[in-house]
């Protein structure tokens, strides 16, 4: 990634003429620049640096390290114990870290383990084969990465990390080309001014800084104001009931707001009683005729049997 300058012409014809045609695209202030082979990225890589050329690295995917996360282990594991372990293991090791968290920085029983390539001997992707440790056993699992912004600890820009870097160091506080870790001033400035965005008042490592990549996720897209309670089925209303706009609460307002019906006297009953008492006993002494249903039908159904005999006397 070659940082973008006014005569990036030149460079590039620099380039083409030492390390033969390549494909260049421009993007968020950087050119990319792909080569087709292994030796021409190397041969562009040496030519940017001969020539002292802001440029940062993006590794070949066959060229970066496999990253795993080794867990079941005690939390207080040495990290040296666990490199000097897997490199009898014939793994080319480069950097064996402890897991933290995010926010508040606490150790993890997790271990970050990188591991090299090599031509000969044990593959790097046999480690997921490993299931004891010193004498203990484990699990490898796939490293996944957090999800934040890279940053630079020498140049401060983003998206790149100091050990990919050649661009010229810059300062987080004072803006000089130098590393942060050298700056001379010890107490906090006031009023900074941001390397990338060139903005007063804060710094390049500033979350709200224009040119600071925010990251999304899916939950963010969401609508987190649903009302479970707005939906809940109401067994006091109807859905009639509700369409009119008619609520529960006037329903049983106009309830109770209603009198009560007139009852009839215990003589009514009674005598309604005896009455249907009566209707019963000559129900049961004299019971009704049933109706013959379904003559209509039936007499339709014979005449098509008897079609249907006439046909098939008629048929040869």
């Amino acid at each position: 990634m070659l940082k973008y300058v006014k005569n990036y012409v030149d460079i590039l014809d620099v380039i083409r003429t030492t390390c033969g045609p390549t494909e260049n695209k421009f993007g968020n202030g950087y050119i990319k620049i792909f080569t087709i082979s292994i030796e021409q990225y190397q041969k562009v890589q040496s030519t940017l640096k001969e020539r002292g050329f802001n440029y940062y690295l993006v590794r070949p995917i066959d060229k970066r390290p496999l990253k795993v996360v080794i867990k079941d282990l005690p939390l207080d594991h040495d990290t040296d114990e666990i490199k000097n372990r897997l490199k009898k293991h014939l793994f080319v090791i480069n950097k064996v870290t402890r897991l933290t968290q995010f926010r508040t920085r606490q150790p993890l029983p997790f271990f970050l383990v990188e591991i090299g390539e090599r031509e000969i001997l044990t593959k790097p992707k046999d480690i997921f084969k490993l299931k004891n440790l010193n004498h203990l056993s484990i699990s490898v699992d796939p490293y996944r990465g957090r999800r934040k912004t890279i940053q630079c600890f020498k140049c401060n820009c983003l998206n790149h990390t100091a050990e990919l870097c050649s661009m010229t160091s810059t300062c987080l506080k004072c803006g000089q080309s130098h590393t942060t870790n050298e700056c001379e001033t010890k107490q906090r400035i006031e009023n900074p001014i941001c390397i990338n965005c060139n903005q007063v008042g804060h710094v390049p490592a500033y979350r709200g800084c224009a040119e600071f990549p925010k990251l999304t996720t899916a939950h963010k897209n969401r609508n987190n104001n649903f009302d479970s309670n707005k939906y809940l089925v109401n067994s006091n209303i109807s859905y009639a009931q509700k369409a009119n706009g008619t609520s529960a609460n006037t329903l049983d307002s106009e309830q109770q707001m209603e009198p009560p019906a007139h009852r009839p006297t215990n003589n009514v009953n009674n005598q309604s009683a005896a009455s249907a008492s009566t209707c019963i006993e000559s129900n049961v002494n004299n019971p009704p005729t049933p109706e013959i249903s379904g003559n209509n039908d039936l007499s339709v159904l014979m005449t098509a049997l008897k079609e249907l005999r006439k046909l098939m006397k008629e048929a040869p």
